[in-house]
């Protein structure tokens, strides 16, 4: 099964909903491993394929784009991660129970996997430093991409429900809700500062609008000036799903 990715950012946000939940996510179209130049024309499949074209000038020769993930199929979501070269000891809420053993410790909330049977995922003990980055650091764990968390330890499914090519820019005030920007918990009463803002370290919660908070998480994710640059993205609009028998049967990658 493919691996949906998400960045240290959205990957929290994106396993925080419950079974059945929708939400969307862009990923900037890519060709010879650019992004499309500013000029780029592209029409879709006249067969209803999940494929379009794309030339720069009437008449050139087109290129296929097709989407990384289909209408249909299953992924898993790819998180951050800490990652040992050795496997150590995972114990759980309890002191002094040893659970398992551990090799991965999930970023967004410092759960454990543990890579002997039963594989179960574990809550962050409070007699482990996992919490704090630097010890874990100083203890030899790597801080790993999303990309390379394999799929058995994978905690979250989606479904790709529906997938088109748009500019960023097209993204909507509804779409930008359902790319998950985090709303203010607390608003105040005639306040605009209704949305967080991504663009700082601390959270802050300044944006009068979820698509002026997508702007500042987009810009957050993929590099300062992506939003300003409007690149063709393809869209995808993704439901969670439980996790599907093949995946228990430990279906590859």
């Amino acid at each position: 099964m493919k691996n949906c990715f998400f960045s240290a950012i959205k990957a929290p946000l994106v396993l925080a909903p419950p079974v059945g939940a929708t939400c969307q996510t862009r990923r900037i179209v890519m060709l010879d491993k650019k992004p499309l130049p500013r000029d780029a024309r592209i029409v879709g499949d006249l067969l209803g394929q999940e494929q379009w074209y794309v030339g720069t000038e009437v008449g050139a020769t087109q290129r296929v784009l097709r989407p990384r993930y289909r209408v249909g199929e299953t992924c898993y979501v790819g998180e951050p991660y800490w990652r040992s070269n050795i496997i150590v000891p995972a114990w759980g809420v309890t002191p002094g129970i040893k659970t398992g053993h551990c090799r991965i410790i999930y970023r967004a909330d410092q759960w454990v996997y543990c890579t002997r049977p039963p594989h179960d995922t574990i809550p962050p003990s409070p007699c482990e430093p996992w919490t704090d980055e630097d010890t874990l650091k100083a203890m030899g764990w790597r801080l790993m991409a999303g990309r390379f968390l394999p799929q058995k330890a994978a905690r979250c499914w989606l479904k790709v429900l529906g997938v088109k090519v748009e500019r960023l820019q097209q993204c909507s005030e509804e779409d930008a809700v359902l790319e998950l920007v985090e709303p203010n918990p607390n608003p105040q009463p005639e306040s605009l500062c209704l949305w967080r803002n991504y663009s700082v370290d601390v959270e802050c919660y300044n944006c009068i609008s979820a698509r002026d908070s997508y702007y500042t998480m987009i810009n957050a994710v993929d590099g300062p000036g992506t939003w300003a640059a409007n690149p063709w993205v393809f869209a995808y609009t993704l439901q969670r799903v439980e996790k599907p028998a093949e995946a228990e049967k430990g279906a590859k990658r």
